[in-house]
């Protein structure tokens, strides 16, 4: 048996778009800028599984927009390295009127129409 952190994987240092969660979460802790350390009873449920949650912060990522690559910052990100890849969060972008266009594969602003950035 293998752990993730024994066996790289190609989504290992990927983010991916996530429609059913509502916290980002990242698995490298040299991504990871610390902001507070997670309460003990802090858990991720994923598959069944609980994951530890170990602290929260922020995260800068590279995205591609219309005019070329931009990097933005994630807030309130879980830190949990036992998680099999990056997670952005849907549900927290939607709240900040951030919306996914499935047909165009991109994140939007609902109230201007203006292209955030592009998913792959």
């Amino acid at each position: 048996m293998f752990s993730t952190s024994q066996v790289p994987f190609k989504l290992q240092n990927t983010w991916i778009l996530n429609p059913s969660v509502d916290t980002h979460i990242c698995n490298n802790k040299e991504d990871f800028t610390f902001s507070y350390l997670a309460a003990e009873d802090d858990y991720l449920i994923t598959s069944g599984n609980f994951k530890k949650i170990q602290a929260y912060g922020t995260v800068t990522i590279t995205v591609n927009t219309p005019t070329g690559k931009l990097k933005i910052k994630l807030s309130y990100i879980a830190l949990v390295p036992t998680i099999f890849t990056n997670i952005v969060a849907l549900l927290r972008a939607t709240k900040n009127d951030i919306h996914f266009n499935l047909g165009r594969n991109l994140l939007y602003h609902l109230a201007t129409g203006e292209i955030v950035y592009y998913a792959k």
